[in-house]
């Protein structure tokens, strides 16, 4: 947690400096949501931002604080590159297969589909791990979201609501030991996906047995950026909590009927992280065998029916707050056993990001349930690193294509590695989508 928060500080005092940038298009929505018919037009401006930071940190090899510094930096670059399109929009309009909006013959949801709606919560947007644009984009993104959540229990379909949600000294936290998670897990490789450096987010208390979560200033992140005198606007606004929906989705959840909607949590063992709602189970030819304590801890959990019924529309409130025995106890209901027991035959994911928790959801759930038919709506989830191509990789970590200062090619932001996360998909016969208007398809 040192080294990000102390190189955020130095990059939100010279976050101004790499150039003055006019704008040609008038912010309204991510480039692949106001313009969905046009190939976005691009810019090097993302690159221009992100590489200018890199000539500030030369020498910093710590990879938890070059990404802090990165995701920090609000220039006039980064605010050009969110407004012309980023990697991820160029991507979801080359590489994402067109679904008709107004379709009869294939329509999108009906009483066997669940519409999966990951992570949309307080942290991921505009807290801790916020998106670089969601300024430029995120009110849109979440109009959207409200349609497709309209939609879908119009059709009869269920909606599953994900929380990230975590102790305060969780294992994928920079700073904790590393996480025991063993899932597709080779012996002897350099990268793994559950060693992470994260800064703390969606943090929860046990508080008399029950998991309460935490305001923005009692956040391990908020504590410590004010132990080292850099002031992060959410990190003094007590009504801010990061383990809270985004209050969009809230209010769209809470006008479906109870009997449409199931919450889960998930991440809340502070050995184990869970990227997934789908629990750990399958693994990779050659890969370590996941044991029975990761299987328990993975995935995303459901209070009982009578507790979802009492707590529909209050998930953010006091009174429904889960206890330590409705998260690990005998009775809760996991994500897998909800899809059975609504006899739910596709799944259509959305949410944050794209090439994490809900890359994992989609891949794991087809593990898992082969039968299961899974889609995922390109245009309705964005990735980490959205608009910092190149940034979270240093010397000696790069998957690709390196360059000057260690800006990394072909790491995350880019479109290299958004067609990487899509071939997984495709091996793992996940349909990649975006839903176009009538006149677009």
């Amino acid at each position: 947690m040192l080294h990000f928060a102390l190189f955020v500080g130095l990059t939100l005092a010279l976050r101004e400096e790499s150039g003055r940038l006019s704008l040609d298009r008038d912010a309204d929505g991510y480039v692949i949501d106001s313009d969905p018919c046009s190939s976005p037009r691009g810019s090097d401006y993302c690159q221009v931002s992100v590489q200018a930071e890199l000539r500030k940190l030369q020498g910093v090899e710590d990879p938890g604080a070059r990404i802090g510094a990165i995701l920090a930096i609000q220039d006039q670059a980064s605010r050009a590159c969110c407004s012309q399109g980023t990697d991820y929009d160029e991507f979801v309009f080359e590489s994402a297969a067109k679904h008709n909006k107004g379709s009869t013959s294939a329509p999108l949801f009906d009483s066997t589909t669940a519409l999966v709606v990951i992570d949309l919560q307080q942290d991921f947007t505009q807290g801790s791990l916020r998106q670089p644009c969601w300024d430029v984009g995120g009110s849109t993104f979440l109009r959207n979201t409200e349609q497709l959540i309209q939609k879908a229990a119009s059709a009869g379909a269920t909606i599953i609501a994900s929380k990230d949600f975590h102790p305060p000294d969780h294992c994928s936290f920079a700073g904790e030991e590393n996480c025991l998670n063993q899932k597709d897990k080779h012996e002897g490789t350099a990268k793994e996906r559950y060693v992470n450096d994260f800064p703390s987010h969606c943090s929860f208390e046990w508080t008399n047995g029950t998991a309460v979560p935490q305001k923005a200033p009692e956040t391990p992140f908020c504590k410590f950026m004010d132990s080292i005198e850099v002031k992060v606007p959410f990190c003094g606004q007590f009504d801010f909590v990061g383990t809270d929906f985004d209050p969009a989705l809230a209010e769209a959840l809470s006008r479906v009927d109870r009997s449409q909607v199931e919450v889960v949590f998930k991440g809340f063992h502070q050995k184990y992280d869970s990227f997934s709602a789908m629990e750990h189970r399958e693994t990779q030819e050659g890969a370590m065998s996941v044991e029975d304590e990761e299987i328990r801890f993975t995935g995303g959990y459901a209070l009982s029916t009578a507790r979802d019924d009492a707590c529909h529309g209050k998930w953010d409130q006091a009174d429904c707050y889960p206890t330590k025995d409705e998260l690990f106890g005998s009775g809760r209901r996991s994500f897998a056993e909800i899809l059975e027991a609504r006899r739910i035959k596709k799944i259509v994911v959305t949410g944050l990001v794209y090439d994490f928790c809900v890359k994992e959801t989609a891949i794991f759930t087809r593990e898992n349930s082969p039968s299961t038919e899974v889609w995922v709506l390109a245009d309705l989830t964005r990735p980490s690193f959205d608009g910092k191509p190149g940034a979270p990789y240093t010397t000696g970590l790069c998957d690709g294509q390196e360059a000057e200062n260690g800006y990394c090619a072909e790491g995350g932001g880019t479109k290299q590695w958004y067609k990487r996360v899509l071939q997984d998909f495709v091996d793992n016969d996940v349909k990649v989508k975006r839903l176009v208007e009538p006149e677009c398809a």
